[in-house]
């Protein structure tokens, strides 16, 4: 189906961008010490939260991904 066809994986999408992004503060098993996001369960727990931050501008307070530049749409 449509659904199927455009549905998002964690493990072939998202993962791999947490881990270019974000490992530094939220893999676990990287050294990162913030909300765990090396799993799905775990990520999901905070999806709402990443959401709303990646949105804000760089330079507002808790914009993610810390240190870095803003995501482009395709991220």
């Amino acid at each position: 189906t449509a659904a199927t066809a455009n549905a998002t994986s964690y493990t072939a999408e998202v993962l791999p961008l947490v881990q270019a992004k974000c490992s530094a503060c939220h893999i676990p098993s990287k050294g990162g010490n913030k909300a765990n996001f090396e799993d799905y369960e775990s990520t999901k727990k905070h999806a709402a939260d990443i959401v709303r931050r990646i949105e804000m501008e760089p330079g507002q307070r808790g914009f993610m991904p810390f240190k870095h530049d803003k995501l482009t749409a395709d991220e």
